[in-house]
């Protein structure tokens, strides 16, 4: 039943007929979905799921039962914990859960990103028009680079806090520290001048 099971030892009689076998499945199903922010809904297409075992192996690491589970997915699961985690875009935008699964029932969960979707705008003067040919670096406080990217107004999903932006084009670098808020998608312009 999905990813649920259950294994009986059998006799069969060499003579007369074999007797009915009822197979009871310790079993339930699970739907996931993620908001961003308080209630703000994520596009299905943004957003993965990842299901592990809640048991840790050996080598430190859970073993992955179903990896990239859509939104609205049902996933039928022996009754048991799991550990799933949820990706938004592609970069750091990830949240992980111990979710119960409980027999015969079909467990809903929302799993809440503290991220947001930012667009990223190299621009001659404020709301002006994109420059094409720009790259794009997005650093931490600490210097380490999150994404790279190329084109006139990318668009990267970053989880809450400070960044800076880094635009470089024609051989000059322009850049511009912003903040992520959850759920709060925003266009971070940075000026030519700066």
């Amino acid at each position: 039943f999905g990813r649920a099971g259950a294994t009986k030892k059998l006799v069969v009689p060499e003579s007369g007929n074999p007797e009915p076998q009822t197979f009871v499945l310790d079993a339930g199903g699970l739907v996931l979905n993620a908001v961003s922010g308080a209630d703000v809904r994520i596009p299905p297409d943004e957003l993965t799921f990842n299901i592990y075992s809640n048991d840790v192996r050996e080598d430190g690491e859970r073993g992955l039962l179903m990896g990239n589970v859509k939104p609205g997915e049902v996933v039928r699961l022996n009754a048991g914990t799991y550990h799933v985690v949820s990706n938004y875009g592609d970069v750091n935008a990830t949240i992980r859960a111990d979710i119960q699964v409980d027999a015969g029932k079909l467990v809903e969960a929302t799993i809440q990103h503290k991220a947001a979707k930012i667009t990223l705008k190299l621009v001659s003067q404020e709301g002006g028009e994109a420059i094409a040919d720009t790259a794009w670096s997005i650093l931490t406080p600490s210097g380490d680079s999150v994404s790279e990217s190329v084109g006139a107004f990318p668009v990267v999903i970053l989880a809450e806090g400070k960044y800076t932006a880094v635009a470089r084009h024609k051989d000059k670098i322009y850049q511009r520290d912003f903040t992520v808020t959850p759920g709060r998608n925003q266009d971070v312009e940075v000026l030519l001048q700066e």
